[in-house]
């Protein structure tokens, strides 16, 4: 790539992450509401904004290092490379296997949603969320460190350098979600226009039809971030499937998009649910409340400073030595 061009994808990612990491701290703290942090999925959309805010401070970290100083972030040693590379495995693997875990929640709430509870209630989603986490640390974990030769630091450029035999399995282990995630949305799709059918035409207001409304808002966020994940991913699943391990020539314009899918999710919430856009005002006036409070706070004991070291002035009092006659009736 020319100067230029790489001048630009690193600004690019730069943006990425100043936008991302926003939201994805501003999505935890609405989820962390008393009337989100109730809900099952709660816990799958924490996690995933924490790893998608850990994956998007480290590929922008690597690229500002190299940019400026031409050494990667972390790259003091194999060990350190190693590490980022299995960091940048797991935080990018979590983001489609809880993609994954967040579609089959909505598939059980669709398809059967008299037993969602059972299989979703937010302990048993916090065990699947553990079990997730778990598999893919000890995957990326046993895939980098079984050759300590496959990721190392090129000592002449100061760089990390990954043998593609190694990298291409924790890139393929990222893509599988999507093989299910695409079929349990359509159905999703297809089970909800149905629903939306049957029930449109009646007159009366039944419960059913209020919890189907209520269903098809959580049904709407859900499917707002699948498919963000599925436009961004689908090229990247297409790359890897047909270049193999070649992949790496497409590597900035893959790590964009893999930036870009990790940025999103905050936005995709705000568009399509207005429940998720009240809390956000709140959380924002409560924001702006407490600066304020703040700004008070460190200004009061500047005003009281300059009260206390201000001369005091007496005024005259202006009835003192005034004789008024007496009124004659």
């Amino acid at each position: 790539m020319s100067d230029l061009a790489l001048e630009v994808v690193y600004y690019l990612k730069l943006f990425i992450l100043i936008i991302g990491g926003v939201g994805n701290l501003c999505s935890v703290a609405i989820w962390l509401c008393k009337e989100f942090r109730k809900t099952a999925r709660s816990t799958i959309c924490i996690v995933l904004a924490l790893a998608n805010t850990v994956f998007l401070g480290l590929l922008t970290g690597q690229a500002t290092a190299v940019h400026f100083d031409g050494f990667e972030f972390l790259s003091i040693s194999d060990v350190s490379c190693r590490v980022q590379s299995v960091l940048i495995g797991i935080s990018r693997q979590m983001d489609s296997w809880l993609i994954l875990l967040l579609s089959a929640e909505r598939f059980a709430a669709v398809v059967t949603p008299y037993i969602v509870k059972i299989l979703f209630d937010r302990s048993k989603t916090a065990l699947y969320v553990f079990i997730v986490t778990l598999v893919i640390v000890v995957f990326n974990v046993v895939v980098v460190m079984h050759d300590p030769s496959a990721v190392k630091l090129r000592t002449e450029t100061q760089t990390c350098e990954g043998e593609p035999t190694v990298l291409f399995p924790l890139l393929l282990m990222s893509q599988i979600p999507l093989l299910f995630i695409i079929p349990l949305n359509i159905t999703i799709v297809v089970k909800v226009v149905a629903q939306y059918r049957r029930t449109r035409h009646t007159i009366a207001v039944t419960m059913q039809q209020k919890q189907l409304k209520k269903s098809l808002k959580v049904t709407a966020s859900t499917l707002s971030i699948t498919l963000s994940h599925i436009i961004l991913i689908l090229p990247l699943t297409v790359v890897v499937i047909c270049c193999g391990e070649k992949y790496s020539k497409y590597l900035d314009a893959m790590t964009v998009m893999l930036m870009a899918n990790a940025a999103i999710n905050f936005y995709a919430y705000t568009i399509s649910s207005k429940e998720y856009r009240r809390k956000l005002m709140i959380a924002l006036g409560k924001l702006k409340n407490h600066i304020f409070t703040c700004l008070g706070n460190c200004l009061e004991p500047c005003l009281q400073t300059h009260n206390a070291v201000a001369p005091e002035v007496e005024l005259p009092n202006l009835g003192e030595g005034l004789f008024l006659p007496p009124v004659n009736d």
